[in-house]
């Protein structure tokens, strides 16, 4: 990985460390944590929107930096397949894991307990 490419990871990571973007986060689970109770695995298209609505507020903070910095979604999805830094890896797992549902909602799940 050259050094453009992993700049683009570190501001990306850093933006989405921010402590402001992290208590934009908290709010918005908090508001919504509510909606996520014990479920045995089931939910419904409400779930599906929030977790949707949560990706977008990811997704939207790394487009910010992509387009900074003039790289498309494919570019950077080519960036992530070839990172061959152990830290690098590491990033690239937390920003998709952001997608996972079934963690999301055991995320909110424990937002719940502790918030609401």
């Amino acid at each position: 990985m050259d050094e453009a490419d992993a700049k683009i990871f570190t501001t990306i990571v850093d933006r989405l460390t921010d402590d402001r973007f992290i208590m934009v986060l908290d709010d918005w689970c908090r508001d919504h944590c509510r909606e996520f109770v014990e479920s045995n695995g089931e939910y419904d298209h409400t779930h599906k929107d929030l977790h949707e609505k949560f990706c977008r507020i990811y997704e939207s903070r790394c487009e910010a930096v992509l387009k900074e910095n003039s790289v498309s979604n494919e570019e950077f999805a080519m960036m992530c397949r070839k990172a061959d830094d152990p830290g690098v890896a590491i990033m690239v797992d937390i920003i998709t894991a952001v997608g996972e549902f079934k963690l999301f909602c055991m995320m909110m799940r424990e937002k719940r307990l502790v918030d609401c």
